[in-house]
């Protein structure tokens, strides 16, 4: 509990209220937000093992899984359903604790093996797009801490719900590619930034052809993006550029070797996608701020991006 006491017993000036403590450490009033930041944070703020934030995507229907703390890759991947789900399983609009062995035999296929056979409980707190569930999670309780911790997660939701960096399932098109790496451009200024395209088309044949995957490109590439994106958000950014192309920025001061970092992309995907290649299956490339311009039209065109 040492972050609840650096948050709620300071003598030297007025007490922060959990969310409070949760929005500023969490840097949530501005765009540069991260959710994985987030969802360890409050996880670690409050004592909690196993979390997802998940975001809902409108035109398929999908709450999909944004970040994860703690719960395992098989469940990740699998945790996602529609709103017809939502509504029949959770009937509450916000909060809801599941306890009941039929409740949480609705989530069979949504968890491992390991994850289900452990299940006692599931927590879902809504609020607007965004959503936070919870595995075997104390906040069934009804106390006070716990309304406190709800009351701090729903106002983190709430502004997840309005960041650009959160709502990464829409491919953007070219007029939200420019804004979004001039932003970065102009906040790191005075470094040296890596913009790194990673391309997937062949990685996402290896899953197809392999039979292991029941899934449609669409679902795979998304994967694929998700796994990328809780890789490398802390430190950098990320956006989807199409279904098979991701672009990362990151600064030098964050970033010292980008061919490390791809190598480590391209070994954690390979060992998550069980595939036994030691060939690339990812293609590469990347360009330096200033270096090769010092706009964002012309360095995206360098990388055959616009």
């Amino acid at each position: 509990m040492g972050l609840l006491n650096t948050a709620l017993d300071t003598k030297d000036s007025k007490k922060k209220s959990y969310e409070e403590f949760i929005i500023s450490e969490g840097n949530l009033s501005t765009d540069e937000t991260y959710p994985s930041e987030s969802l360890n944070l409050f996880c670690n703020f409050f004592g909690i093992k196993k979390a997802l934030f998940l975001l809902y995507n409108p035109k398929d229907d999908l709450w999909l899984p944004v970040v994860q703390n703690g719960i395992d890759v098989t469940s990740s991947r699998r945790v996602r359903f529609n709103n017809k789900f939502l509504s029949s399983v959770f009937k509450e609009e916000h909060f809801n604790a599941l306890t009941s062995p039929e409740d949480l035999q609705n989530f069979k296929p949504l968890l491992s093996i390991r994850e289900f056979s452990g299940l006692k409980n599931i927590v879902f707190v809504k609020q607007k797009e965004t959503a936070f569930l919870s595995i075997n999670s104390h906040m069934i309780e009804q106390s006070l801490f716990v309304k406190e911790e709800i009351k701090a997660l729903t106002l983190i939701l709430d502004k997840l719900s309005k960041l650009e960096s959160i709502k990464k399932s829409a491919v953007p098109n070219d007029s939200s590619v420019i804004p979004f790496v001039s932003r970065y451009l102009s906040k790191h200024k005075d470094s040296v930034i890596f913009l790194i395209k990673l391309q997937y088309e062949d990685l996402i044949s290896i899953i197809s052809e392999s039979g292991s995957e029941n899934q449609e490109d669409k679902q795979i590439s998304q994967d694929i993006f998700d796994t990328v994106f809780s890789m490398v958000n802390i430190s950098g950014r990320i956006l989807q550029i199409d279904f098979y192309t991701s672009l990362l920025l990151f600064s030098s001061n964050t970033l010292k070797n980008p061919q490390l970092l791809i190598t480590q992309i391209e070994s954690t995907l390979k060992n998550y996608f069980n595939i036994q290649s030691d060939l690339p299956v990812i293609k590469r490339s990347y360009i330096l701020y200033p270096e090769h311009g010092r706009d964002a039209e012309v360095l995206l065109s360098k990388l055959d991006i616009l």
